[in-house]
């Protein structure tokens, strides 16, 4: 039987620093940090399902507000932080209505209404004082009013409380360069980066601040640093070619602006997302924004990241079937199967035609060995997609066809098999791997001339891609070294329709050990068959075994192949030497030490 050698596929404008860095300081009110944010959707859904039952529960809608707050729905939380507030009462904890406050003036914050949120952080503070991060919160609403003088007091007194904090330093550096005191500024990023060598908006900021004092090397470094730890930081870059400019490195200036103006294309869409986000009023139209973010981070390959802006998404509306499918999609790749599958369910369970949901659950059986699963799901996908006449989903029905037929083909229904594939062939014909495969099939149904004609196609279709280099969106990226086992195949076949001369052809073309080794072998045979020229065709073996073994030196069965030839023509020496290298590379193969105890007897 031919070996199944497969192709698998794989399918597979801030509202402020400050703001958005402090949203973690909540954690110090008692929220676990710990929460993982896969699991906030979940538990948001639970929180609403309690809270119906028992809306005066504080415990269970402070919760909530607080989710809703890690996943930047500030107008759902604020009505939650308003219901607390509006319902306190004197019997109450007070570390209740001070998380509410202080909850509430964050939430104003993200909506950008910062003289509310400056109210709400009053009262937190009124209530306990000794909050550092409440404070800081409290300027950092001063500092995105330009009230700089205001914010410095505020940050100072959030300094005395904690003096190590990084956002603190952070912010107070920012403050100080906003007021024009270099060097204080410069004294606070560089303590940020001292607690936190990783910290890129300080490296960025210690950037600005040594080219205004000409430390323009000291600068250089510092923008590097921030653009290594933040790559979506592309300010840098900008500024990195003005300050090589200012100190004449022409050339230099000009490749690190090409390398901004490369970045800026890519990042670009992201930021323009982000502003459309932040201007956007309406949830059901955020959500759609937040989902497009969430794609830019699975489109390159940032799959945790993406997970969190899809979680963002469902928070502003639960209803958003593509943020199902894209956390899904984030899960397989991050191998966590489970997870993945359970996304993709609700997915369908929110639209039960959605034939992409369908056709990932099944990869994600596919990926499990979870065969008759995965069968199942793509044969729902096709079915969908079909039936949805006006907008088919011919990309997804030639994927799903394929990898039932790789599934087929793997479970021996050769016959089969062919039929998913030739479907496939319907949607597109000039799949260069598809040929391949019902090769494959063929000639594990003994079907040699059938499979010599779809490798030959195969091999036609890939050679012409080759040429032409385009980009089918159908095709699959073709693992390295495929031309060459088709073409191994294919020689195969050939020795099986007993045509030597083109077998000796193709075994060239693959030019590979292994395809060497099997010229060598064919030659063997054919010399065996020719008594008048043995010995000359012997030597034509022996030189493809050499040269098999010359282009890899690793495998056993190519000294084994040598050995025999040798042995043939009488060369014991050369012949007890390769076996032996065959015996020191697979020791236990008893083929080999059966070879050398009849070179030995020579």
């Amino acid at each position: 039987m031919f070996n199944l050698n497969v192709m698998k596929i794989n399918m597979v404008v801030n509202i402020s620093v400050a703001l958005s860095l402090y949203l973690i300081a909540i954690t110090s009110l008692g929220w676990s940090q710990e929460a993982k944010i896969p699991e906030t959707i979940d538990k948001i859904e639970l929180l609403q399902n309690q809270l119906s039952i028992n809306p005066k529960n504080v415990e269970i809608r402070l919760e909530l507000a607080q989710l809703y707050l890690k996943i930047e729905n500030y107008r759902s939380a604020s009505i939650e932080y308003q219901e607390i507030i509006n319902s306190y009462n004197q019997q109450q904890d007070v570390a209740t209505i001070i998380q509410a406050n202080y909850g509430l003036g964050l939430s104003y914050a993200g909506l950008e209404k910062y003289e509310d949120a400056i109210v709400f952080y009053k009262k937190a503070i009124l209530y306990n004082p000794n909050r550092a991060h409440i404070h800081a919160a409290y300027g950092a609403a001063l500092f995105q009013l330009h009230r700089y003088d205001d914010a410095l007091k505020v940050y100072t007194i959030a300094y005395g409380i904690e003096p190590q904090d990084i956002m603190i330093l952070h912010q107070l550096g920012n403050i100080y360069s906003k007021l024009g005191n270099t060097s204080m500024a410069i004294e606070f990023q560089e303590k940020v980066i001292s607690l936190q060598p990783s910290f890129a908006e300080a490296y960025y900021q210690l950037g600005l601040l040594y080219a205004k004092e000409n430390r323009y090397n000291d600068s250089i470094a510092a923008y590097e640093k921030a653009y290594i730890e933040d790559s979506e930081l592309i300010q840098s870059l900008y500024n990195l070619s003005q300050v090589y400019l200012r100190i004449g490195n022409r050339d230099v200036a000009i490749e690190k602006m090409q390398l901004f103006q490369e970045r800026k294309a890519i990042i670009e869409p992201l930021n323009k997302l982000k502003g459309a986000l932040q201007r956007s009023n309406n949830r059901i139209e955020k959500a759609k924004i937040q989902a497009n973010i969430a794609r830019y981070y699975l489109n390159i390959y940032d799959y945790e990241r993406a997970v969190v802006e899809y979680e963002k998404a469902i928070g502003f509306n639960s209803k958003v079937v593509e943020a199902y499918n894209g956390i899904g999609i984030a899960y397989m790749m991050l191998n966590r199967f489970p997870e993945a599958i359970k996304s993709q369910q609700k997915a369908i369970a929110l639209n039960p035609e959605f034939a992409n949901a369908y056709a990932s659950i099944a990869l994600l059986y596919l990926k499990q060995k979870k065969y008759e699963l995965a069968l199942n799901h793509y044969r729902q996908a096709i079915s969908i997609s079909v039936k949805n006449a006006e907008n088919r989903n011919l990309s997804l029905e030639f994927e799903s066809y394929k990898k039932i037929g790789l599934i087929l083909i793997s479970q021996k229904s050769y016959l089969d098999a062919i039929s998913a594939f030739q479907a496939s062939i319907q949607i597109n014909p000039d799949d260069s791997e598809i040929h391949y495969n019902i090769g494959l099939a063929y000639a594990n149904e003994e079907k040699y001339q059938n499979a010599l004609s779809s490798i030959s196609k195969a091999i036609e279709i890939y050679k012409h891609d080759q040429g032409r280099n385009t980009k089918d969106p159908f095709k699959s990226d073709i693992k390295p070294g495929f031309l060459s086992g088709m073409y191994l195949i294919l020689g195969e076949l050939n020795e099986k329709l007993y045509d030597p001369d083109n077998a000796k052809l193709a075994y060239i073309n693959a030019d590979t050990a292994q395809s060497y080794n099997a010229l060598a072998q064919l030659t063997t045979k054919l010399a065996d068959k020719n008594n008048q020229i043995k010995n000359q065709m012997l030597k034509e073996a022996l030189s493809y075994a050499n040269h098999a073994i010359e282009l890899d030196s690793s495998i056993a069965s190519l000294y084994n192949t040598r050995a025999i030839i040798s042995f043939k023509l009488g060369e014991w020496e050369i012949a007890e030497k390769s076996i032996k290298k065959a015996i020191e590379l697979e020791p236990n193969n008893p083929i080999y030490q059966e070879g050398l105890n009849q070179i030995l007897k020579k």
